[in-house]
């Protein structure tokens, strides 16, 4: 059964945006050690649109931001808006790699 998780404010966008851009030392230091004055984020944290950063790092293609999230305890069947999950996105955007890392997670 698909999981879904209460969008949050703060600074969810940042590390959704760290993880579509495929920064994975930013993601590292934000959900593991913390950023100055923030500190530390969840991986899977959603927006307000129900965008967690393994699903728009999906979207994106960026596979390494991928497989940190998936290292670090991303939930990969939490839907966002329209129901859409992280696997969804990585198909839908044609992202093989992705998809097969998604499917072997599981």
């Amino acid at each position: 059964m698909a999981k879904f998780i209460e969008p949050t404010s703060c600074i969810s966008g940042e590390i959704i945006a760290a993880a579509g851009n495929g920064q994975v030392d930013r993601l590292r230091k934000m959900c593991i050690t913390g950023l100055q004055g923030k500190g530390m984020q969840s991986i899977n944290q959603q927006s307000t649109q129900g965008f967690t950063p393994l699903m728009h790092a999906c979207m994106r293609g960026e596979l390494e931001a991928v497989k940190f999230c998936l290292e670090n305890n991303a939930h990969v069947t939490v839907q966002g808006m329209c129901e859409m999950t992280a696997l969804i996105f990585a198909c839908t955007n044609t992202h093989v790699e992705i998809v097969r890392a998604l499917l072997d997670h599981e």
